[in-house]
C-alpha cells in the first residue's frame, strides 16, 4: 500500500473494537500517520530533547530501500532531526546507503536471533556487518544481548541497545551490561523501575510503540 493508502486507515476505531477494555472516545477515527506528522508532533512537543528511533522496514529490492532511505533523510533535514533521529533497520545496505547520503545521521544496525543455513550468526560476523553498513548503534534481540557480545560492540565504537523488554528487571540487567538503551512497549512501568535503580546517566529507555 502507498503512504496514502495507508493514511486513510482508521487505525483508532479498530483499537477501540480489538481492546474494548482500554477504549477512549478519542481514538476514533484516529489514522495511519506519516513520518513527517511524527516529526510534526515532536516538534511541537515540549520535550525537544527526546530521541526518535526510526524503523525503516523495506523490502529487499535495492531501488525502493533506496527511495525509502532518501524520503527518510529529506524528512529528517526537513525538521532539523540530526541530533534527535536514530535511523534503524535489518536492512544494512539501506543504513549504508543513509551515511552515503547524510553521513551526520546516526544510524543503527538490527539484528534478531535468526538461524542460518548452518549456524546463528556468529559475533564476529554481525559486529563486522554492523561496521561495514557504518551505523553508530546495534540493535540486539533480547535473547541475543550477551555480556561478550555488549563487549566487543562497545569495543568496536557500537552503541549497544536491547529490544523490546518488558520486564522490569531488564533495568538492572542493562546497567550490569552497559547498555545503551533499551526498548520497551509500556515506557510507565519500566520508566518507575528506571527511577527507582541506579542506572548510568547516559542510558535511554525508548517507547517500542512509537515507528
Amino acid at each position: 500500500m502507498t503512504s496514502a493508502e495507508l493514511g486513510q486507515i482508521d487505525v483508532g476505531s479498530w483499537f477501540n473494537r480489538a481492546n474494548p477494555q482500554f477504549t477512549h472516545k478519542e481514538y476514533a477515527e484516529q489514522f495511519v500517520s506519516t513520518l513527517k506528522q511524527v516529526f510534526r508532533l515532536f516538534n511541537d512537543d515540549a520535550r525537544r530533547e527526546a530521541v526518535i528511533y526510526v524503523e525503516m522496514k523495506t523490502d529487499r529490492a535495492l531501488q525502493s530501500s533506496n527511495e525509502l532511505a532518501r524520503s527518510v533523510v529529506q524528512s529528517i533535514n526537513k525538521f532539523e532531526f540530526r541530533s534527535r533521529v536514530v535511523v534503524v533497520s535489518f536492512n544494512l545496505n539501506a543504513l549504508a546507503f543513509i551515511k552515503q547520503i547524510d553521513d551526520a545521521i546516526c544510524t543503527g544496525a538490527l539484528f534478531e536471533p535468526k538461524l542460518t543455513a548452518r549456524k546463528l550468526i556468529s559475533t564476529r560476523r554481525m559486529i563486522a556487518a554492523a561496521i561495514e553498513s557504518r551505523a553508530d548503534e546495534i540493535l540486539l534481540h533480547k535473547l541475543m544481548a550477551t555480556r561478550n557480545l555488549v563487549r566487543r560492540a562497545v569495543e568496536n565504537n557500537l552503541r549497544p541497545v536491547v529490544w523490546t523488554v518488558d520486564d522490569s528487571k531488564w533495568i538492572r540487567r542493562a546497567n550490569a551490561l552497559g547498555l545503551h538503551a533499551a526498548i520497551t512497549n509500556i515506557p510507565a512501568k519500566m520508566t518507575a523501575a528506571l527511577r527507582s535503580g541506579v542506572m548510568p546517566p547516559h542510558f535511554r529507555l525508548e517507547s517500542g510503540r512509537v515507528r
